[in-house]
């Protein structure tokens, strides 16, 4: 890898492009659709990038550190939520945008990731080693962290005071100033965010620690200078120095009209409380508060604390004690909490009192609210019912209309418990506007949407109860149902995509329980999105108490008509049936498919929209076969097992079944062992009428593969004992001995075509890489030949030996020449020399010499008693004019008269052959030839309007040639000479002619 490069520049340039490497890796896992595998191998890759750059966080080199850093903030922003409150901008890639289907990884275990990184970080802050240039460039990437994940701020700030008061020795003076400059502007920049307005007066203390002045604090809130927490922020910091612990929360985030005062709290009011808390102070209940709040103590001590800590010299005086009860009633004043038994003082501000009872008052309607269900006093309020009605939609709608001011998350807790809280007591008008509300942007009110179901779910659990007035017409489990299927059908009209499957999938996994009627729902979206296929797998796998009713709806789209769809349910149906406790369920669903081959007609439940065949076919035809075959095929190549099933199906099915069957029948099987024990039982306990499915399964598993003796000698068992055609041969015909081979070959012949094909490419090793066949393919057309057979079988061996002319890579004219040479030598000729040799010339016009020296032969064994050979030297004589004139003149007269008689229009060519000759050249015919060829009994001669070639110039050796041409040719001879030693004379050949 380029990271273990010896070049420090090169390193530093990789650890640079690794940030833009993972978010874009990362984005990309997010948005693409691949097997699982491939993304795990991407994933892969980009954790071991991210553990390698990571561990260079020790590199020697400085710049090397300072690239590591930025990685790490990169890692961090894009494995963390963004958070209400923080700033956006383009492209920013957080875990919102990572799927919660996502396989390869999980949300809370790269959250709990980036939560370590960022300990790394503050840690690598507080190191004493730390360079200059890299503790600035940590700084700042702590506070774009802050900047860009609100959640983060605190200990942001956390990190960044110790860092005020801990500047490392390692550094100069300069680097020192440096580094206070550089946490000056951190914290300016962070006093401008709007989610600091809690952290304001923690802020600007720190700022003036570090030598900020009042001036840059209040350009730096120009910001938020409309918000009252500005000025109240420059007056805490005014009495800093008189009073540094007294100081109040801020509550930004409660709207104005709400606030109990605006600005400080009065010194009378904070010493009511005071005196209240005073009271209240005892070592009892300073003993319980302390062991109230101990498990909320972090195991370890704040780095934090032990810096600012100094211990209290007057711990336990009373001054000590008024000081914290004073404290307390600061915190107490700022905080929401109401002291019901605490008499308040009146104040000379009448507005600030008038806003004290308006919050105590709205804090006790709130306690009453969340406690029990509000009844009306009708004796004292008589309103019309439709007035009542209109008025009470019109409270709901301000009430749901105030999660826009609500910030507080507190108070957003509250908002949204006591919606839910009228959602589950009232009417169903009620709940239609609520569920209105909700659809209008259901992601922004998922926690509204899951406190609602987690609320009915108790209800109908018992867990909560509920007045009889406030019960409606349905049951409790109806209501949850109800509401769950509305939220979800909601969802599906959100019109993007990704929010709509987001949503849809939190629904499914986050809601506490999952009914019926939302399971079909669930099989409604998996028809139109494929991400319903994954919920569904994923509930299989998560929520185990309804497994099966999961599990049914997946196993549900293994037959549907979409491909798409039903790839993927098959693909996740493979990797479930692994699971011990599932895997004979899978089978016994597949299994009941199965059997409705057996039906005369294919049942309803393989049609209808949720299928994807929306018009019933009365018959049986491919696609309705092979839906019930899918999921059984699948499991049969894992499960060899189930073969037996099939068989015993395949015999009670109708002809179009068992069409498909055999279609589908070689990929699930294809690497089924020849020697398995399944295979061997199948032979064993054959159904009747499955014998066409177990041939196909022979012919399968030794398509590729020479069949093995074991299997060639269980079949040849069933062969031989009449228990099988001889069809079941010709998988396994390879094996076999030449012998048993040529006995069984009349036989195979009379099967189709194709099958005798398959034959012939089996028994010549054509389908196996270097095999050696048992019959080679000279033998093999001798053998078709020479076999006894009925004359009606003819039809057969002629169709046999057409297929083999027709493999001309196996057949060469060399193989045909040895097939005819060695046919010669058979007494009687056999029936099909004749064609053969034709067929021969026709498919290599080369073997014309050598075929004319055929014909010679065929004259020595006077060819004209046998009358099929005749009419077929005959033909093969009209085929090979003028090559054959040669061969006619040695035929007696009588049958050179028979062929012209047959032929009249090779008797003019024939004598003008024999006219081209000079004088001597013809004084070598013998008369009764001439007299044939000449027509001598006709009344007019033909020979007497024809000129005669003139005598050449006598040569001597003539007459050597001639005698050499004119011996007898033996069969060894023939065999041995070559093709232009083999071809006659004639035309073609003007030596040979002139040597005659």
């Amino acid at each position: 890898m380029l990271l273990k490069d010896r070049s420090l520049v090169v390193q530093k340039r990789v650890v640079q492009a690794a940030s833009n490497i993972y978010r874009a890796g990362l984005q990309w896992i997010s948005m693409i659709d691949l097997p699982s595998s491939d993304l795990s191998n991407v994933w892969q890759d980009l954790s071991n990038l991210k553990s390698h750059v990571i561990n260079m966080i020790d590199n020697d080199n400085e710049g090397i550190r300072t690239q590591v850093i930025k990685f790490m903030e990169t890692v961090i922003l894009v494995q963390t939520y963004k958070g209400e409150g923080g700033v956006d901008r383009e492209n920013d890639m957080s875990l919102e945008d990572i799927p919660l289907t996502l396989k390869v990884t999980r949300r809370r275990r790269l959250e709990d990731e980036a939560k370590v990184l960022f300990d790394l970080l503050s840690r690598f802050c507080h190191s004493g080693n730390v360079g200059c240039a890299n503790l600035m460039t940590c700084m700042g990437s702590l506070t774009l962290i802050a900047k860009f994940r609100v959640s983060f701020i605190e200990k942001v700030l956390t990190t960044l005071e110790t860092l005020t008061k801990n500047i490392p020795n390692s550094l100069t003076p300069s680097q020192s100033t440096s580094v206070q400059k550089n946490l000056k502007l951190q914290f300016l920049s962070l006093l401008r965010l709007p989610a600091s307005t809690e952290h304001q007066q923690t802020i600007g203390r720190l700022l003036l620690d570090i030598g900020a002045s009042n001036q840059e604090i209040m350009k730096a809130l120009q910001v938020l200078s409309k918000n009252e927490d500005s000025k109240k922020l420059l007056r805490s910091l005014k009495r800093k120095n008189d009073d540094k612990d007294d100081k109040k929360l801020d509550k930004d985030d409660i709207p104005e009209k709400k606030r109990c005062t605006e600005g400080t709290p009065s010194d009378r009011h904070i010493n009511s409380i005071k005196t209240w808390v005073l009271e209240k102070l005892s070592p009892e209940s300073i003993t319980n508060l302390i062991m109230t709040f101990m498990p909320k103590l972090p195991s370890k001590m704040p780095s934090a604390f032990v810096t600012n800590y100094t211990p209290i010299a007057a711990a336990g005086t009373d001054s000590h004690i008024k000081h914290v009860a004073k404290l307390l009633a600061a915190q107490i004043c700022g905080s929401d909490i109401v002291i019901p038994d605490l008499k308040y003082i009146t104040l000379n501000d009448d507005e600030s009192l008038e806003g004290v009872k308006e919050e105590i008052i709205k804090m006790e309607e709130e306690d009453i609210l969340l406690a029990q269900p509000a009844e009306l006093n009708t004796n004292n309020c008589q309103i019309d019912p439709t007035e009542a009605q209109e008025l009470s939609n019109d409270a709901l709608l301000r009430v749901l209309d105030t999660s826009k001011i609500v910030l507080s998350k507190k108070f957003k807790e509250v908002h949204i418990k006591a919606i839910t809280k009228v959602a589950v007591m009232c009417s169903d008008n009620f709940r239609d506007m609520i569920l209105d509300y909700i659809n209008l942007d259901i992601p922004k009110n998922m926690n509204l949407c899951l406190s609602w179901l987690y609320e009915e779910y108790s209800v109908s659990q018992g867990f909560i109860k509920l007045p009889t007035a406030f019960r409606n017409t349905l049951t409790s489990e109806q209501n949850y149902s109800t509401v769950l299927c509305s939220l979800i059908r909601g969802a599906l009209n959100i019109g993007d995509l990704k929010e709509k499957e987001d949503a849809i999938t939190t629904f499914y996994f986050e809601s506490p329980f999952i009914t019926d009627d939302a399971v079909d729902i669930l099989k409604e979206i998996c028809g139109d999105h494929a991400f319903g296929l994954f919920i569904l797998n994923e509930l299989v796998t998560k929520r185990p108490p309804r497994q099966l009713v999961y599990l049914n709806a997946l196993l549900f789209f293994t037959s549907h008509k979409n491909d798409k769809l039903r790839e993927i349910a098959l693909n996740f149906i493979s990797k479930l049936y692994k699971n011990k406790d599932l895997k004979n369920i899978i089978e016994e669903y597949a299994t009941f498919y199965l059997g409705f081959l057996r039906l005369q007609l294919p049942p309803d439940v393989l049609f209808g929209h949720e299928t994807g065949r929306l018009v019933k076919s009365e018959v049986w035809d491919e696609d309705s076969t092979t839906a019930c075959l899918y999921l059984y095929f699948m499991l049969m190549a894992d499960n060899y097992e189930l073969i037996h099933e099939l068989a015993s199906v395949f015999s009670n099915s109708q002809g179009e079944v068992k069409r498909s069957i055999i279609k589908l029948l070689p990929q699930p099987i294809q690497n089924m062992p020849m020697n398995s024990a399944e295979m061997f039982r199948l032979l064993e306990d054959i159904p009747k009428g499955s014998e066409t499915m177990i041939t196909r399964v022979l012919h399968t598993i030794t398509e590729k593969e020479i069949p093995s003796t074991e299997l060639v000698s269980r079949v040849k068992k069933l062969y031989e004992n009449q228990i099988v055609e001889v069809r079941f041969l010709v998988p396994i015909i390879s094996g076999l001995d030449k012998k048993y081979i040529l006995n069984v070959l009349p036989q195979l012949i009379k099967l189709n075509p194709n099958v005798v094909k398959e034959v012939f490419n089996r028994i010549l090793g054509i389908n196996y890489s270097n095999s050696n066949p048992p019959v080679s393919p000279a033998e093999l057309l001798i053998a078709l030949h020479t076999m006894e057979s009925d004359p009606n079988d003819l039809k057969y061996i002629i169709k046999a030996t057409s297929l083999c002319f027709a493999e001309k890579t196996v057949f060469t004219q060399e193989i045909l020449a040895i097939v005819m040479q060695n046919l010669m030598d058979v007494n009687p000729l056999p029936t099909l020399l004749m064609r053969t040799v034709i067929q021969s010339l026709t498919t290599y016009p080369r073997l014309i010499a050598f075929i004319m020296n055929i014909l010679q032969r065929l004259i020595l064994k006077k060819v004209w008693h046998q009358k099929t050979q005749w009419e077929g030297f005959i033909k093969c004589c009209q085929k090979t004019k003028p090559n054959s004139f040669q061969v006619l003149l040695q035929l007696p007269p009588e049958q050179l008269e028979d062929v012209l008689f047959q032929c009249p229009e090779m008797r003019k060519s024939l004598l003008d052959h024999v006219l081209s000759f000079t004088e001597v050249q013809r004084s070598h015919i013998r008369q009764a030839i001439m007299d044939v060829i000449f027509g001598k009994k006709m009344e007019v001669p033909m020979y007497q309007n024809l000129k005669v070639k003139c005598e050449p110039v006598s040569n001597t050796n003539n007459q050597q040639v001639l005698v050499s041409k004119q011996e007898k040719l033996s069969p060894e001879k023939i065999s041995n000479m070559k093709e232009d030693e083999l071809r006659p004379p004639g035309d073609c050949d003007e030596d040979s002619i002139n040597g005659i």
